[in-house]
Parts: structure tokens; sequence; C-alpha cells
């Protein structure tokens, strides 16, 4: 009886349901014992606001360890769901169909971005492999679309206040990245690098993604991740009729068949348009291909059969469905997403230019604090040069003050010496004159005892001729023409004596102009060019002696139209060019819009092979996994990043002969 009144209580009870999406938790949600998996599948949805609803379901983790899907047409406590320890259901709201194309197919923001942190997640936990160079790439993907821009997250995470180095150590715990929600562990343990480096190259790599806003991040990232051999495909466990371990692979493009230690490259590969039905029956799995040819296999636990085959045909499906035209639903869809995505755009568009008005408002006022700062200076320099100005001008009017008082002294001293000097010569003067006068007067007393000798010697001379009667003719004539050439005695004082009033009058005025030129008469050269070159020439101007240096206008004209010439030959080549680059830019676009897609996967694997190249001298030796082995083959065979190069090789030939090589692995082949 009691055992009846627990089992009515708990069948009167709801279920409590726990589900966890990559965005958020929802615990505690109730809903009645009875309902259906599409009942829960449809509340979450509305609670998180999902449209696109096709693209996921419900798992959860059976009490064999096994994952499974939970089944929408089927009531949710019959579908072998564990409870938790409080009780409650766990469930996680997963991705369970991919598209074939993200860019193409994925319409909602919202669901783009579960897309995005599901592919994120199963490359950090490494159940989707992906090779270290795009790692990095999607590292740098990531990060644009959680941070922005690199100098946004930098302006972003700046404190307000900063207190010099303080906020310098906090600004760089900051902008410090969390390697470990960014790379694979496998990846880090692999190559000889710090953290530092690391993030050094996801910055790198990060800088060139300026300019992406959020969602156009995340849809690079997921056209990134949609080159990865493992993306989209969901592996489950199978047997072939010989028992052999092999690996069933369900993806957006078919189904392939991977060996268990080989997950990149499939056996045979089936695409869905040689798929023509599916069935399960007595634990059989049975694949019917266009040629009527049938694939057997059975799974390894009973227990994931039904999510298996409820997986194959929901993306078999949604294949279908892709070529037939989109519902009203999805159209509406599409005109919203148009309509969000050119609102987005626009609002883009504005931001940017209120960010480079407002950078261009910062540059101008940073401009302006220089140029203030500079004026200031400059003021505080004139106001020393003032100050200091002031202080030579009072120092050079003291000493003009004493000089000028030296000056005066000076002066005086001179006159009282040319004073003393003046009176020293007229006595010298007085004394020539007395020394002429008494030269004269013994000049006159010799010549009048030259005379009266010569009358004397005359008179003796007629006394004696007289005597001997003979006189001698021109005698007297000769001594008479003597005495007519020799000056008078008083003419040569006279002429002294001009001589010496003359030197008298001239000596003050020599004096003078000899103090006053002192000061002022320097001789000045100058050195001024000519048309042989620099030469130093005195100037002999009468204009206070000052150099007038005149530059030959000749000499400069031709530089001047010469400058002219070549900046109207600049210009024109400026215009040449930027016409040239213009019908360049036109004649790329052109070109890109008619291989774009080519171009762009040529390009990423161009650049992922470059980096590649450098991470590999950094690389530790024994550290390669056994993905990386099979990558590295890929690599040599020119398939890397190239997934549908690696399914053309999977289905070339028949489906016949596909599903012969598919039946004849043995268990030593499959493992």
């Amino acid at each position: 009886m009691g055992r009846m009144l627990e089992w009515l209580t708990e069948h009167g009870k709801p279920l409590r349901v726990k589900v966890t999406t990559m965005d958020a938790d929802l615990n505690e949600l109730s809903i009645e014992r009875d309902s259906l998996g599409q009942h829960l599948f449809d509340t979450v949805c509305k609670i998180i606001g999902l449209r696109e609803i096709w693209y996921f379901g419900l798992c959860f983790t059976n009490r064999k360890g096994f994952t499974c899907w939970l089944q929408m047409d089927k009531r949710i406590r019959d579908q072998s769901v564990p409870k938790q320890e409080d009780g409650s259901l766990h469930f996680l709201f997963l991705v369970k169909f991919f598209p074939e194309s993200v860019k193409v197919e994925l319409i909602q923001d919202l669901t783009r971005h579960l897309f995005f942190l599901q592919i994120r997640q199963s490359i950090l936990s490494m159940d989707l492999y992906c090779p270290s160079e795009a790692a990095i790439l999607l590292a740098s993907y990531a990060v644009q679309a959680l941070y922005g821009d690199i100098g946004q997250q930098q302006q972003q995470q700046q404190p307000q206040q900063q207190q010099q180095q303080q906020a310098d150590q906090q600004l760089q715990q900051q902008q410090q990245l969390d390697l470990a929600k960014l790379l694979p562990v496998s990846v880090l343990q692999q190559y000889e690098l710090t953290a530092e480096m690391w993030e050094q190259k996801i910055r790198n790599w990060w800088a060139n993604n300026s300019g992406l806003s959020k969602e156009e991040a995340e849809e690079e990232f997921l056209c990134v991740a949609e080159e990865l051999d493992m993306y989209g495909t969901q592996y489950y466990p199978i047997r072939n009729q010989k028992d052999a371990e092999l690996l069933l692979g369900v993806s957006a493009l078919g189904v392939g068949i991977f060996e268990s230690d080989n997950k990149l490259s499939p056996r045979p590969f089936f695409p869905w348009t040689e798929i023509k039905c599916i069935s399960f029956k007595n634990k059989m799995f049975t694949i019917c291909t266009a040629d009527k040819s049938k694939i057997k296999f059975r799974a390894q636990d009973m227990s994931i059969n039904q999510s298996l085959l409820d997986l194959c045909v929901g993306t078999h499906n949604l294949y279908l469905r892709r070529r037939q035209p989109d519902l009203l639903e999805v159209q509406q869809m599409k005109q919203q997403a148009d309509e969000q995505r050119r609102r987005r755009m626009e609002e883009q568009v504005r931001l940017h230019r209120e960010r480079e008005q407002r950078a261009q408002a910062e540059q101008e006022r940073d401009r302006y604090r220089a140029e203030l700062n500079h004026l200031s200076e400059q003021l505080s320099a004139m106001q020393n040069v003032i100050r200091s100005a002031e202080e030579t001008q009072v120092l050079i009017a003291e000493r003009a003050r004493l000089s000028e008082q030296e000056a005066i002294e000076q002066a005086r001293r001179a006159s009282e010496a040319e004073a003393e000097a003046q009176r020293a010569k007229l006595s010298q003067l007085r004394a020539e004159e007395t020394k002429m006068l008494l030269e004269r007067k013994m000049r006159e007393t010799e010549m009048a005892a030259q005379r009266m000798a010569a009358l004397q010697h005359q008179q003796q001379q007629k006394q004696q001729q007289q005597q001997n009667g003979i006189t001698t003719p021109g005698t007297a004539t000769v001594a008479q023409q003597q005495q007519m050439q020799q000056p008078p005695p008083y003419q040569e004082v006279v002429e002294n004596r001009q001589q010496t009033q003359q030197q008298q009058q001239q000596m003050p005025l020599a004096n003078g102009a000899v103090s006053a030129a002192v000061p002022f008469n320097r001789p000045t050269t100058a050195q001024s060019p000519n048309n042989n070159g620099g030469a130093t020439t005195p100037n002999n101007s009468n204009n206070n002696n000052n150099l007038i240096v005149v530059t030959s206008p000749q000499q400069m004209a031709p530089l001047y139209f010469g400058g002219c010439q070549y900046e109207m030959a600049t210009t024109m080549s400026d215009s040449r060019t930027s016409v040239a680059a213009e019908l360049q830019h036109i004649f790329a676009e052109l070109e890109m819009s008619r291989s774009e897609y080519n171009e762009r996967n040529q390009s990423l694997r161009d650049r992922l092979a470059n980096f590649r190249a450098e991470l590999d001298s950094l690389k530790r030796e024994g550290t390669d996994t056994e993905n990386d082995r099979l990558f590295a083959q890929k690599v040599m065979a020119g398939d890397a990043f190239d997934k549908f190069s690696t399914l053309r090789k999977s289905i070339i030939g028949s489906p016949k002969s596909r599903v012969k090589l598919f039946d004849e692995l043995t268990p030593m082949n499959g493992q």
C-alpha cells in the first residue's frame, strides 16, 4: 500500500529539467511527466529566442556513457535519461545538424553565435582536431568577436583614473589574454613558446581583423573552421559484417566510413546524392545507394541505434530541403535578417564615422594641447629672457655709470695731461727759440767775424796789391757773389718759428680725433658671396662703417623656378598615380567578384602554410599526436585545409566498388 501511494505521488509530480546551452544555463524547468521531447525542445527555443530550430537538438549521456539525442516524438521518461543526484534531468542544447555553408544558410545572429561557441569549445576540448596555425588564426577571430578591435580593447581596459605605476600594472594584467580559452592544450604543449610569445602571435593576427564587427568575426571564425576535416562530422562506433571496428561519420555532405585511428580522411565516402534510403532492422543498419548497392553495419551498442538513425534521417532531410524553395517562414526570416544586417551596417558606418570624428577631435585636442604647452614653454622662456634682459640691463646701466665716471675721470686726467704737455711743449718751444736766437747770434757773430776777417784780408790784399801795384781782376766779384748767395741771418729763424706754430695748432685737433676714433672707428670686414665663391672683402662705406651684403637675384631665380617646375611635375605624377591606383583597385574588385571563394581559400592556405613553416622551427620533438602525423601527410600531398579535395579522393569509383571496399575491411585493417 505504501509503495502504491509513493508511486502515485511520484507519478503526479512534474519533471524537473536542467538545460545547458553554450551561452547560459536554464535551471529548474518544470514539465509534465508525459511530455514529449518536442515540448521541452520548443520550450527551450522560446526561452532563448531561437527561430532556426532545425539545426539543434537536446543531447544527454545515457546510463552506459554513450551520447544520445532526445527523440522528439517520444516521451522523455521513456528514453532512459538518467537522473542527477537532486532528481532532475540534465540535457545539453547543442547543434545536431550542420549546414553545408555557414555563410549562406545561417540567418539569425543568435544561431551563428551558438555555432561559434560550440565549435570553439570543441576545438578547445580537442574533440575537433585543429592544426596549430589554424588554431591561432581562429583565436584571433575569437578575441575580435569578444573584444572588438585591438585598439578598442586597450581603450576599454584603461582605467579612468590612472595612478602611475599601480594603474599601469593593473592595465597590463587586464590586457593579458587567457590562452586556456583560446588555444587547445595540445597546441600549447607542442612548441617552445612562452605565454607572452603565444599572446604576441595572437595579437599579430588580431591586428589584421581590425574593422570586423562581432557578427562578422564569428562568421569568419566559422568559415575558417569549415575547412577543418572533422568539422560538422559526428562519429559513431560501428562494425561491418567482418566485425571490424570502424567509425561512421555523418555530415551535411554525406556519410563516410573512417578507420578508428583516422578521423581525418574517410576510406569510402558516400554523398547524399548517392544514398536513396537508410533503414534499421534487427540491429543492422542498411544504407541503399543509387546503384542498388547496400552498406550494412551495426552499432557497437544498441542504445545508440535510434539516435544514429535519427541523425542520418534528419541530415538527409535537411540536404533535400536545401534543394527546394525556401518556406515562407524562412523567407521572412531572411528578409528580417537582411534588414537587421542593413541597419547594422548603417550603425557601423555611423559608429565608424563618429569614431573617426572623435579620433580627429582628440588629435586636434592633443595638437592644441601640445601647441598650448609649447606656447606656455615659449612664454616662460620669454619671461626668463625678459627677466635676464632686465637684470642684464641693470648691470649694463651700472657698468655704464661706472664707465661714464671712469671716462670723465680719464677725460679730466687726459685734459690735465694734455695741458701739462702743452705747457711742456711751450717751454720746449721757448727753449728752442732761445736756442735758435743764441745760435743765430753765434752765426751772426761768426759771420761778422768772418766778414771782418775777409775785410781785413781784403784790406791786406789791397795794401799788398797797392804795394805791389798789381790788381787781380774778378776777385772782388767772387767774394761778393758768395756773400749774396748766403741767406740773411734772420730768414732761417723766421721759417723755424712758422713751422713750430703750425705744429702747435695741429696737435690739439689730432689728439681729439684720436680719442674720438678709438671706441668707434674699428676696422670691419665681411664675407660676401660672389660669382667666384665666398671671399673676404673690407667694407669702405662711410655710413657708420656698416656692412651691406647683397645677394644677387640671378643666383636665387633659377633655384626658385626650378623648384616650381619640380613641384608641378610631382603633382602631375601624383595625379597619374592616383588614377592608376583607382583603376587597379576597380580591376582588383572585379577579379575578386569572379573567383572570390577560390582566392579566399588559396590566400588562407598560403597564409597558414607560411605560418606553419614558422612554427615548425619551434616545435618540440616527440609531441606529435596521431592526428598531427595524419595532417602532415595531407600537407605533403597538398590537401591541407581543402576538405573537398579529400572527399573527392574518397568518392573515386562507383558506389558499388566503395561498398565492396567497406565490406572488405577486416578487424586488422580497421584497427
